[in-house]
């Protein structure tokens, strides 16, 4: 952004997962008494976020996200034969980790952008939340809880080259976990993305100019490969992996100020670690303003 300028924005995620039935989890559970089974209907993220730019190639900002999960149901812990009951944890919502982050364009010519990125996610979200249990209320792991309770610093690197009415951006993120709630870290993140967008009306590309309207067409490549889950020195073999996806999508941008966007992700790799539920579908949307 140029400098001196702010903007603010919502973005929403929405991850549909392929639930398990309740017979699979009995199945899952006979075969392995003290796995941590469990599945899950959705995963909804909507986050207000800021933006400020100290100079023209240095902005910074923050981002607090609300996070809910629906329908999560698990099979009974230490079940020996078949039969295992299968218990409802119900729908967990709260406050998430803010995330604190600033993005420096080290490199700009002739279209061509590339930034470094930098942050830390700090321990704000609710790691309290609890279930009824047939013998009194439990604490939920920590996998389940909207906040992490630890502390996470994240490196990144962002590339955008402008041809014409065509734009290709291409960026990587890691998060480096650290242990928080219930003694547990929540794995190492490495994210990696790659779009490929085409302006269908409106001017080109331009970093301070833009027309009154315009709508590019999207078309990204979304992967992102995540450690095991680690609670008091001891992996959990059914979490982590990798997912990609491909995910078309719009933008629609009113003068310089005023972006609207939407895409559609498709699983193309679900390489999962062990017995996990994973995507059918993910669906992000975002508002930004710009002052």
């Amino acid at each position: 952004m140029p400098k001196g300028s702010f903007s603010t924005g919502i973005r929403s995620e929405l991850i549909r997962l392929d639930e398990y039935s309740d017979s699979k989890l009995q199945e899952l559970r006979e075969a392995d008494a003290e796995a941590d089974l469990h599945s899950v209907e959705s995963l909804w993220s909507i986050s207000a976020a800021a933006a400020y730019a100290i100079t023209d190639d240095f902005t910074v900002g923050f981002r607090i996200p609300f996070i809910m999960r629906d329908n999560i149901r698990e099979p009974e812990h230490d079940h020996v034969g078949p039969g295992a009951e299968i218990e409802s944890l119900g729908n967990i919502e709260g406050i998430g980790d803010t995330t604190f982050y600033g993005q420096y364009r080290f490199f700009q010519n002739e279209g061509t952008h590339i930034s470094a990125l930098f942050g830390i996610k700090t321990p704000t979200g609710k790691t309290n939340r609890s279930y009824l249990h047939e013998e009194g209320i439990e604490l939920l792991d920590a996998e389940f809880q909207p906040g992490s309770g630890s502390w996470d610093g994240i490196l990144g690197l962002a590339f955008t080259q402008e041809l014409g009415l065509f734009s290709v951006d291409a960026s990587t993120v890691y998060n480096i976990s650290s242990e928080g709630t219930q003694d547990t870290d929540l794995g190492d993140i490495f994210s990696y993305n790659f779009a490929l967008s085409y302006r269908l009306f409106g001017q080109q590309n331009s970093s301070y100019a833009a027309p009154k309207f315009a709508l590019d067409t999207i078309i990204e490549f979304n992967g992102e490969w995540r450690d095991k889950e680690e609670t008091r020195n001891i992996n959990d073999n059914n979490s982590g992996g990798h997912l990609a996806y491909i995910s078309p999508g719009l933008r629609l941008s009113a003068g310089k100020n005023v972006s609207i966007g939407a895409s559609f992700g498709i699983p193309v790799v679900q390489d999962t670690n062990g017995n996990q539920v994973e995507p059918d579908y993910r669906i992000i949307s975002s508002l930004n303003i710009a002052f």
